[in-house]
């Protein structure tokens, strides 16, 4: 996982800031304000239809957001920040 988002990191840093935005799948289904965002960002009218897909669709359950810190072990856990902690922070799952 961390060599993926590192790899990602490496793809956005060569796209200008201004073409670029981040789209994380619990946040499209946490916050509509998200989906407005998205919408804004790629000029496109928000539809109340796209907003209320993520919330009819994907259950924020399903997204399995923070569900590694309920089901490893503290030391899987230790190990898991201590190889990816800083990317896990600069994503926002920390």
């Amino acid at each position: 996982w961390t060599s993926e988002m590192s790899r990602g990191d490496a793809a956005a840093m060569r796209v200008p800031v201004r073409n670029l935005f981040r789209v994380r799948l619990e946040d499209l289904v946490s916050s509509e304000d998200h989906v407005r965002d998205l919408c804004e960002f790629m000029e496109e009218e928000n539809h109340p239809a796209m907003q209320s897909y993520f919330h009819r669709q994907v259950k924020l359950a399903d997204v399995h957001s923070g569900r590694w810190r309920k089901e490893l072990s503290s030391q899987q856990i230790r190990r898991i920040e201590a190889s990816g902690g800083e990317i896990l922070a600069r994503h926002g799952y920390v």
